[in-house]
Formats: C-alpha cells, structure tokens, sequence
C-alpha cells in the first residue's frame, strides 16, 4: 500500500526533504541549465554563420550555371548569385538564432523563477 509520502516522491514531490531532491537520487542543479543555455547562445552564432555560408555557396554556383553558355560573363552571375544567396541564407540563420536565443533565455528565466521562489520558502 503506498503512503502519501511515496506518492509524493514518485510525482517528482518530497514531503520531507529539501525542495531541490527528486526521486531515484536525482537533484536539481541550475548549472546544468546555464551551460544548456550557453551551448544554444553558442549554436545560434553558428548557425548564422553556416546558414551564410551555404546561401553564398549555392547561390553562387546557381549563378554560374545558370549563365554558363547564355552569357559571356559567367563570374558577375556567379557573385550576383551569391549574393542574392548569402543575404536569403543569412536571414534564414538570423531566424533560426533568434528561436534559439529565445529558447536560451525561456530557460534562464524559469531558473530564474525557481531561485526567487527557493528564496522566498526559506
């Protein structure tokens, strides 16, 4: 038969111990949390660099071959192309950055939460 107690423990509560103890031995740890946010702060510059860079590489390869043998100047259509696609390339990874970013700092401030409320309890 399972206690009030046991219940609580199994729901991710504890009626007893401290507010940060979980079940099977596990705790919260905030650190965990600010490093997940710096690896996404981190991903997100990434992101719009790559992102950049493919849009430059593929425009810049579409603008050749599409003006290889129609035109006589292949290089101007390939810098063109890689233009167009580096600036739609960019602001695919400014997009993506900003989700990441933002999921960054949905998760400090529920971090953020959590501290003020421990404070408040003690």
């Amino acid at each position: 038969m399972a206690t009030d107690q046991d219940s609580a423990t199994r729901s991710g509560g504890s009626t007893n111990g401290p507010a940060n103890t979980y079940t099977f031995g596990m705790t919260y740890s905030s650190s965990y949390i600010y490093k997940f946010a710096a690896r996404l702060y981190r991903t997100a510059q990434l992101i719009v660099f790559f992102c950049t860079l493919i849009g430059l590489a593929v425009g810049g390869a579409s603008g050749y071959m599409g003006a290889r043998g129609r035109w006589a100047d292949e290089q101007l259509f390939a810098v063109i192309g890689a233009l167009i696609g580096g600036a739609i390339g960019l602001a695919i990874g400014v997009e993506r950055a900003f989700w990441l970013k933002l999921q960054a700092q949905v998760a400090l401030c529920q971090v953020r939460i959590e501290e003020n409320t421990r404070n408040s309890r003690a």
